[in-house]
Order: C-alpha cells, then structure tokens, then sequence
C-alpha cells in the first residue's frame, strides 16, 4: 500500500473479532474448568440419592402392600363357626388329683374340666362348611363335638377303666372302648406334635424328664370352653 495511505489509520489485526471473543472465552472456561467440573459432578450424585429415595420410598409401599394383604387374607379365611384360638404359655406342674383313685374329690375335678354342655355344639350354615364325615349341608345347622372335650373324655375312661380293673371288675370295663380311645389319644397327640424340649439334668440322672416344669404355648383352654358353652346343644354335665 502507498505510504500515503498508511498515514492516520490503525492497523488491523490479522484475526477477526470473533476468532478474537473465541479465544477469550477459551481462556475464561480454561481458568474456571475446576468450577466446572465440580458443577457436571453434581448431576449424578442427585441421580445416585434421588435413585436410593425412589427405591425406599418403593420398598416401603411393598411392605405396606404385603402387610395389608396378609391382615385382609387373614381377615377373609376366619369363619364364624370356628372356635377361637387364643394362644397362651401354660406351666406344666404335678397335680396328683387327676391320677388318684376314684373318689368323689377326683371325680369332681374331672367332670369340671368340661363346659355345660360337654363340648357339644350347634354351628349355624352361616357360611359354607366343608364336606366331613356325619354333615348334612342341607340342614340349616349342624352339630358337633369340640376335639378337646372329645379327647378329655377318651382320657378319663382310660383312667376309670384302670381303677375299676384293680377293684376286680374287669366285666365292669368296655375292651372295644378302650381300644378306641387309645388310638384316638395316639393320633391326637402325634397330630398337636408338641415340641417343647424338656431339658435334661446332669448325669447320672439324665434317663428321662417327668415333664414338670416346663412352660409351653398352648391355645387357651378357658376361652375354647366358653365358647363351646356357650354354642352347647343342650345343658348337660359331667365327662362320663
């Protein structure tokens, strides 16, 4: 150029203000990368915590869930005309009266163990019943026995059976009786499988256990005897 034309004018950078602005901004975000790197970080640790409160917060609604549809199911298989179930602890402890002699005392103490009405029963067809032996679905209501008195009584003509064969009235004794109650007793007993352990003492008396002492959980026997009598057939008394 002319040097003329030189005269009065700046010269012109070679780069253009754009490529200019792009440098600069190179250079900002260079110094600042830390600060940026800090802030791109931040993202997956809100996704990592966001994450684990979205799988509580599921697990949560799944107990619930679960607990509510055990509670309901529970709820929707209890019938009515089944006897209560009441679990207890009951400590096992030697009460001679049971196993003594036939006498009025021991016969008083047997037959209170049975409800007014000895166990037997009126269930109302308020709901369906299942097919069992001796049920007529038809009938608007059924009759029965509860197991527990059944098995009472089963265990008391053992016992009367035993006496009167001692006093020497073996004729006195029903053999076909006793064959039933013994191995109904036996299919009852292996059937409730209590598995209580009776712990043993120190040699040399470790042979066996007498039972005494124990605690077990057992369903209460008080409350099943209140409701049998009060859903009884008739009002009768006595275990015979």
């Amino acid at each position: 150029m002319p040097e003329i034309l030189r005269k009065g004018y700046t010269e012109v950078p070679t780069r253009s203000s754009e490529e200019t602005i792009t440098e600069e901004e190179k250079a900002t975000l260079l110094e600042n990368q830390p600060t940026l790197k800090r802030f791109w970080e931040r993202p997956p640790r809100i996704a990592f915590w966001l994450t684990q409160a979205l799988l509580l917060v599921s697990n949560l609604s799944l107990l619930v869930g679960l607990v509510y549809f055990m509670q309901t199911h529970d709820a929707k298989t209890e019938v009515s005309w089944l006897p209560p179930k009441v679990s207890t602890k009951k400590l096992f402890v030697f009460e001679t009266l049971y196993g003594e002699p036939l006498s009025p005392n021991a016969e008083k103490a047997w037959n209170e163990l049975m409800p007014v009405g000895r166990g037997f029963v009126t269930i109302k067809n308020e709901t369906a019943l299942p097919d069992q032996p001796g049920l007529d679905q038809s009938l608007p209501e059924q009759r029965a026995m509860v197991a527990v008195f059944h098995q009472l009584h089963c265990l008391y003509m053992t016992r009367e059976a035993y006496y009167t064969a001692r006093e020497g009235n073996v004729d006195q004794v029903s053999v076909a009786h006793l064959m039933h109650c013994w191995d109904y007793l036996r299919q009852t007993i292996m059937c409730s499988a209590d598995t209580t352990l009776e712990w043993l003492p120190a040699p040399p008396n470790d042979k066996g256990s007498t039972g005494w002492g124990f605690e077990h959980t057992c369903n209460d026997f008080d409350t099943i005897a209140q409701w049998a009598e009060e859903n009884r057939v008739k009002t009768t008394h006595g275990i015979h």
